[in-house]
């Protein structure tokens, strides 16, 4: 029987959580030299700028202590990079105090700074009826170590936990810094102390930077690619949307495709979509027309409006009538291409999708244009507008256009005659040991590392890499890498699994957690018995299907399911509060006696482990 792993020793929801402390210094100096009620204000201003920061970067305040904050990533709904989303908030929170210290005119010699400590890591969480206690309980050891470290802290220091520092150190410059004996802490703690933003953006990017894995499993759909950005040189308009769950490698054949196509004769217009970015409009396009002009930040708005004239007439004169149109979408600060007046709401949208449009048609009749929108199922309305305009107009150009995006979401048909959609599945067990097998630079006698990496990583080849990275992480100086069976999950693969349970309906998250309680594997009658009362389990489980959490395993006599990923079920059954949790395993042994009254000894195991975990 397949029982959960990594299940939590304590009461209340456990989640990996990026915890971090803000503390304020230079207090005393503000107050030496202003009205108290001056500093009052100041201070007000100063948390109400802090919790719409770190609001931005979707953390939450959760308490605030005197002159320190406490903030919390992760909680309530997890994100994927909640730890990069933390030091950004950081940085930008540093830059404020030192803006308002300036604007105070405190005493250079004692001036108002940020000392920040931020640590990840499993923490159990509590909702507080009491909101001066802050919104939630925290307890785990990443709370004390973030503690620690913004204790540590010099003035304007960021300094991260090592679990921290694994999961940021593509995106940010990073000083490792002496052990430190932290009290509470058993063993020395090497701090990394945050000097500044790197120039890596994504998640691909940091993989290549650390040096990509061989390609392999997706030739076949490489082939395909291949083949419509043919035909829409030979047909017309072509789109292909590719779909996949986080991790399976939909960036990476992008990638790939890029790599064979020759950019003397194909032009590539490239946008990513973004969780956080649903309200800005015509993202990806805006991301897209900023790569296209080679347009970098810093210049004199004016000087940037004429670079984009130039640019725009030079690829063809007649997009002159639209440069007011890019000059506004780009946020550029102009009067030297002011937008008409009568353009406004509506009009203004439409006439925005138009511009973008017909640029895209302009590029196609010199070369063939490829338009990449990447994480489409984060796609903001503005974006789908223009999308759904291209699908009308690429019918007989030379256009091809690929989406990325998740099961939860797939794009419009549309009115394209020619689409394709390529659905990547999970790679096969041997290509995922040869990708450990690289990652992890071993011998051949330890094979069983490397399967226990793939089988662990049910076929997503990201979660072979992080698995890699957790081993190699783990390991000390001349000590041999061991067992991954039950090494602890690493927080980025938490992260992206946690990221989509968060964001299911009430509904299917509790089919989830009975599912997760139930084990790895469940049938429909089982299911549907443990969870009467929470609406229709069999459309629950047919969503869940095509969310690519779970899968059929059987359809008759009884229909039987089992989780996608065997982690999957280990970071839901980990989240369940530990006081639900024992009369969950009742229930469950309850209903299977109930069900399977007539063969009850075929199901003594099963029942024994429930009623244990029940107590």
């Amino acid at each position: 029987m397949n029982r959960p792993r990594d299940a939590p020793t304590r009461d209340g929801n456990r989640r990996t959580v990026t915890v971090a402390f803000f503390d304020l210094s230079g207090y005393t100096a503000l107050n030496e030299h202003h009205d108290p009620e001056v500093v009052a204000d100041a201070v007000r201003e100063l948390k109400a700028e802090a919790e719409a920061i770190i609001a931005r970067y979707s953390g939450i305040v959760n308490q605030f202590v005197g002159d320190g904050i406490v903030a919390l990533f992760g909680v309530p709904v997890a994100h994927d990079d909640d730890p990069i989303r933390c030091v950004e908030a950081a940085l930008e929170l540093h830059a404020r105090v030192r803006e308002l210290s300036t604007s105070l005119g405190v005493a250079s010699d004692n001036p108002l700074r940020l000392h920040t400590g931020i640590s990840t890591g499993p923490i159990v969480v509590d909702a507080q009826s009491d909101p001066r206690e802050g919104r939630y309980a925290i307890t785990g050891s990443a709370v004390n170590l973030g503690a620690r470290l913004a204790s540590t802290a010099h003035r304007d220091e960021i300094l991260v936990s090592p679990t921290t520092a694994r999961s940021v150190a593509p995106y940010f410059v990073l000083e490792p810094l002496e052990p430190i004996l932290y009290k509470g802490v058993s063993a020395p703690v090497a701090p990394d102390r945050v000097i500044g933003r790197s120039d890596v953006d994504t998640r691909f990017e940091a993989s290549r930077s650390r040096g990509l894995s061989p390609f392999r499993g997706r030739d076949a759909d490489l082939n395909l690619l291949n083949a419509r950005l043919v035909n829409a040189r030979q047909l017309g308009g072509q789109l292909v949307t590719i779909i996949g769950e986080p991790g399976i490698g939909k960036t990476r054949l992008l990638h790939q495709f890029r790599e064979s196509i020759d950019p003397e004769s194909v032009a590539v217009l490239e946008g990513r979509c973004r969780l956080d970015g649903q309200t800005t409009a015509y993202l990806p396009f805006i991301e897209g027309l900023r790569r296209e002009l080679d347009l970098h930040d810093g210049a004199a708005p004016d000087l940037l409006a004429k670079q984009i004239h130039a640019l725009i007439t030079g690829i063809e004169p007649q997009l002159e009538t639209f440069i007011p149109l890019y000059v506004h979408l780009l946020s550029i600060p102009s009067d030297l291409f002011p937008l008409p007046a009568s353009l406004t709401g509506e009009k203004l949208g439409e006439a925005i999708d138009d511009a973008i449009v017909e640029l895209v048609c302009a590029i196609s009749r010199s070369r063939q244009v490829v338009v990449v929108l990447e994480d489409w199922h984060w796609a903001d309305p503005a974006s789908l507008s223009v999308f759904d305009r291209m699908l009308e107009r690429y019918t007989r150009s030379p256009i091809l256009l690929v989406a990325l995006c998740r099961p939860e979401y797939q794009p419009r048909p549309g009115q394209l005659k020619h689409q394709t959609e390529v659905v990547l599945g999970p790679l096969p067990r041997a290509q995922c040991e040869a990708i450990a097998t690289w990652a992890l630079n071993v011998r051949p006698t330890r094979k069983h590392l490397i399967e226990q990496v793939a089988a662990r990583a049910g076929g997503n080849p990201l979660f072979v890499e992080e698995l890699c990275e957790e081993l190699l992480a783990s390991r000390t100086d001349g000590s041999a890498l061991d067992d991954a069976q039950d090494m602890p999950l690493p927080p980025s693969v938490e992260a992206v699994i946690r990221s989509r349970v968060d964001r299911l309906p009430q509904l299917a998250q509790r089919a989830l957690e009975t599912a997760a309680v139930i084990g790895q594997e469940f049938s429909f009658q089982l299911i549907s018995a443990a969870t009467q009362g929470v609406g229709q389990i069999a459309d629950t489980l047919d969503a869940l299907e095509r969310l690519d959490l779970i899968q059929s395993t059987r359809i008759s006599p009884d229909r039987e399911y089992r989780f996608k990923h065997a982690l999957t079920q280990s970071v839901v059954y980990g989240g369940i509060l530990h006081a639900r949790r024992k009369p969950a395993h009742a229930h469950i042994g309850t209903v299977i006696e109930q069900i399977h009254s007539g063969q009850i000894e075929r199901h003594y195991e099963t029942l024994a482990w429930h009623y244990k975990e029940s107590d």
